[in-house]
């Protein structure tokens, strides 16, 4: 599963999710009706294989949506970093 399998507007709930945004959330930030991101979150749920909004956060960070590392804050220790 890459970016590719999804369409820009998916990726762009993709990353708005991955922020731990509720549906409500997400339909403000795009103008769109809170039903209408209920069905995106369900196709790309879908579509993705994702059981949940881990699933969803580490595709988001593996697949480079996210500029920014995830670091511990207590550690520094890079979180997506494979051990």
């Amino acid at each position: 599963m890459n970016l590719l399998d999804f369409t820009s507007r998916q990726c762009e709930v993709i990353k708005l999710l991955a922020a731990w945004n509720d549906n409500k959330s997400v339909a403000l930030a795009l103008g769109i009706s809170k039903k209408t991101a209920e069905k995106h979150r369900a196709h790309i749920y879908e579509r993705g294989g994702f059981r949940n909004a881990v699933d969803v956060t580490l595709f988001a960070f593996r697949n480079g949506l996210f500029p920014e590392p995830l670091v511990c804050p207590k550690c520094g220790h890079d979180l997506m970093e494979v051990q």
